[in-house]
């Protein structure tokens, strides 16, 4: 068994190794700087929806803490007049309104929680998205040391017999006068 599996990963090597060659390096890159950027912006998107659900928890937690002030004055007027009733009452509307703080509290902690993560994704996905515009842009720069003769400017370095007999006949000239 264990040398079908070694047989096998030599073949799966062997034809990587193949579709390596096939692709083009410059193509792949890219596309795959394409998806990044299509992912950087989606993040971006995300994180600014994020941020406006953030502002708005922040405002309705506001308006509930004002609400509770509120119902604790008039809690403070019924016991006032000793009106146990409405007093209950209002003792009931406040721990809700306090439990529905609370939430919005773990709700604004979940949201910095995500906004964090997802600041930091974009970040290293900046990174890695500069360091692959900075290989797109050395692979040209590689053809060019590669590639320098273009093969239709090979007809260029034809040599005809009469240059050679010019050349032959100025070299000759050149020995003689020495």
């Amino acid at each position: 068994m264990a040398l079908i599996n070694r047989i096998s990963r030599l073949f799966k090597a062997d034809l990587h190794a193949v579709l390596d060659k096939i692709e083009e390096p410059e193509v792949l890159l890219k596309q795959a700087i394409r998806e990044m950027e299509m992912d950087i912006t989606s993040n971006e998107q995300e994180l600014k929806h994020l941020t406006e659900q953030k502002k708005e928890l922040k405002q309705l937690q506001q308006n509930i803490s004002d609400k509770i002030k509120k119902l604790a004055e008039e809690m403070e007027l019924c016991f006032q007049t000793e009106n146990k009733d409405l007093a209950k009452s209002l003792v009931r509307r406040q721990l809700e309104a306090k439990r529905y703080y609370e939430f919005l509290q773990q709700q604004q902690q979940r949201r910095n929680e995500v906004i964090e993560s997802l600041t930091l994704r974009i970040t290293e996905n900046m990174t890695r998205l500069q360091s692959m515009q900075q290989k797109l842009e050395m692979l040209p720069t590689q053809h060019a040391t590669t590639d320098y003769i273009n093969p239709s400017d090979a007809t260029n370095f034809n040599i005809s017999d009469d240059e050679i007999e010019i050349a032959f006949l100025q070299a000759q000239k050149l020995r003689q006068t020495s």
